[in-house]
């Protein structure tokens, strides 16, 4: 199964699986504010918005084109997808600079993340944000995966052989390892050392544990909470790797700030 899905796949899992999973975590969004931190290209706020929030507003470092909401839906529309009604003001793309939010305290009534804090450089900070901006009874749902130190964890499975290569090899190897598939694979190169090899040098190298205990630090209690294990290679485990930290290959977590 390769970790890079197809556009389709892609564009449904975020617009359908990504909502289902916060629903079932988070119950009841009807007539909320939400906050989307790492929302990319906010394909899963659309399938968000058709569940009943008042309002979605993404948050990213990346500087989208001032016409990102009509991009996204022709995206969805092209896989077949319907939109959710009146997006145009309902959803809002707000880009920032990595470091405090540009919001005031206690503004929202759910902050949620998928598949961003293995990116985000300083987790404890964007932690300690997530928990100023939401309000005191407002709750906060965080999906991760991959971490680092699992199989999946260097985003670059499909290109490289090797298991667990991330953990031992040199970026100047996995460079060079990318750049001889690119030569078999021409049609991919821009794709894959244009953005995959970024993505890659941007990870955070966070374990499961070590999140878990950024989380509880800054001011939050756990109310739910899923690990996604697995087990993929585990004889192929570097020796001074712990296990623990290669079968938690993702996180799940519903959290209140504590009183």
């Amino acid at each position: 199964m390769p970790f890079v899905p197809a556009l389709k796949e892609w564009v449904e899992s975020h617009v359908i699986q990504v909502p289902n999973e916060l629903i079932r975590f988070c119950v009841d969004i009807t007539g909320k504010g939400i906050l989307d931190v790492g929302c990319g290209d906010m394909l899963s706020d659309f399938g968000l918005l058709a569940r009943g929030p008042r309002k979605i507003i993404g948050l990213d470092v990346h500087r989208h084109p001032k016409d990102i909401l009509g991009r996204t839906a022709a995206t969805i529309r092209d896989a077949g997808l319907e939109l959710p009604a009146a997006y145009e003001t309902r959803l809002e793309y707000v880009q920032y600079e990595g470091n405090v939010f540009p919001f005031p305290d206690n503004s929202f009534d759910l902050v949620y993340s998928w598949s961003a804090f293995e990116h985000i450089p300083d987790v404890p900070k964007a932690l300690s944000e997530i928990r100023r901006v939401v309000k005191p009874d407002g709750r906060v749902f965080i999906q991760v995966y991959p971490w680092f130190p699992s199989f999946w964890g260097s985003h670059l499975t499909d290109y490289i052989d090797e298991p667990f290569f991330h953990l031992s090899r040199p970026d100047a190897w996995v460079h060079e390892r990318l750049t001889e598939y690119c030569a078999a694979h021409p049609e991919k190169r821009d794709f894959i050392l244009g953005h995959m090899w970024g993505e890659y040098r941007t990870l955070n190298k966070h374990s499961a544990k070590r999140f878990i205990s950024s989380v509880l630090a800054v001011g939050f209690c756990i109310d739910k909470l899923e690990s996604i294990l697995r087990l993929d290679y585990l004889d192929k485990i570097p020796p001074d790797t712990a296990k623990a930290d290669v079968i938690s290959a993702g996180t799940l977590v519903y959290l209140l700030p504590a009183k």
